[in-house]
């Protein structure tokens, strides 16, 4: 697909992101929640590193609430890291 690779619930030392997605030496992180807020998927991406193993690359971190009542994305955040440059957001 395009040069796109996909690893669902890949175990990391940290744990399992829901998602992982790497295109063109870019890598989005993607953690889903259910009617929480995207915040809280972030916060879990970062403290539990799952963009550790991806440093020296650019890094999308996707913290994504989905709604219990119509199964639809509710809302999103993302955090863009420059893991080349130690994990600074850009």
């Amino acid at each position: 697909m395009a040069g796109f690779k996909f690893d669902s619930e890949k175990h990391t030392i940290g744990g399992r992101p829901d998602l992982i997605v790497r295109w063109n030496g870019k890598v989005l992180i993607f953690e889903l929640k259910i009617d929480e807020e995207p915040e809280i998927a972030l916060c879990q991406i970062k403290e539990k590193g799952y963009h550790i193993p991806h440093m020296g690359k650019m890094v999308y971190l996707f913290g994504v609430n989905i709604s219990s009542k119509s199964g639809l994305i509710q809302n999103w955040k993302v955090e863009v890291l420059n893991s080349a440059e130690g994990g600074k957001r850009v």
